[in-house]
């Protein structure tokens, strides 16, 4: 085509697309990241169960159980799978950094450091109802417990020992999933729980799930491949606002 110089090129191409096809991908993928393919993790619906004027009068939690589930096939090999540097481990361990990280970001109250849940001697000798030891499908951090929300134990004598005014017990499974362009992930079947040292139900969600919005991964995009990093990355997004939504519960209103 003759440039008639009225609307002469400002930035004539110097390596002109000889393959159509691939022209045609190009203008795809850049047609879907302008439409924006990555998006924010919508909010948990409803309202935490929980007393507000009792979450006013804490200043210290500590998390003393974070709890993933697994729904493993008859094949997986139970006695190997959550070993230290297993995929399954260095998942659960990372969401628990990512999700205290997010907590100790408030300005409501202190979050007990997890060497020091680690080293208490009642926290690792306390009875608890069911046996934790039971659970061979599912993992929790090195230096925690396999403590669930709904478990039974002296949670007045670990305040005590602890020396804080709540603890926090977090239970959930997880999924990613996938499109051509994007990646996302799932917390569900999930309950989080803090309980105040008399007993007090300070925040309590129950059964509720929480995405991590989908977002863009080119190499994802062009060689249809799945890493373990764009998983991390997605489930760090889902605790994170998890983690969100327990700080805006303590907020003063």
């Amino acid at each position: 085509m003759v440039n008639s110089g009225k609307n002469p090129c400002k930035n004539p191409c110097k390596n002109p697309c000889k393959n159509p096809l691939k022209a045609l991908a190009i203008l795809a993928i850049l047609s879907a990241l302008g439409a924006g393919c990555s998006s924010l993790p919508p909010p948990i619906r409803g309202y935490p169960e929980g007393d507000a004027a009792a979450r006013r009068r804490v200043k210290k939690l500590a998390v003393v159980g974070f709890l993933a589930n697994y729904d493993f096939g008859p094949s997986m090999n139970l006695a190997t799978v959550f070993k230290p540097g297993t995929r399954y481990q260095m998942t659960v361990e990372s969401l628990c950094v990512s999700f205290t990280d997010e907590l100790n970001k408030n300005r409501y109250f202190r979050v007990l450091p997890a060497l020091t849940v680690k080293r208490n001697r009642f926290y690792v000798s306390a009875k608890v109802d069911p046996d934790p030891r039971s659970r061979f499908r599912s993992t929790c951090p090195a230096w925690l417990r396999k403590i669930s929300p709904g478990d039974g134990f002296d949670y007045r004598g670990l305040c005590r020992e602890l020396k804080v005014d709540g603890l926090l017990m977090f239970e959930f499974s997880y999924s990613t999933y996938s499109s051509i362009f994007t990646r996302g992930a799932k917390i569900q079947s999930a309950d989080l729980l803090a309980l105040g040292s008399d007993g007090t139900i300070l925040y309590r969600r129950q059964g509720f799930t929480q995405f991590s919005g989908t977002q863009y991964f080119a190499d994802y995009a062009w060689l249809r491949r799945r890493t373990f990093e764009q998983d991390l990355y997605n489930l760090d997004i889902a605790v994170r606002a998890v983690a969100d939504d327990f700080i805006a519960a303590f907020a003063p209103r």
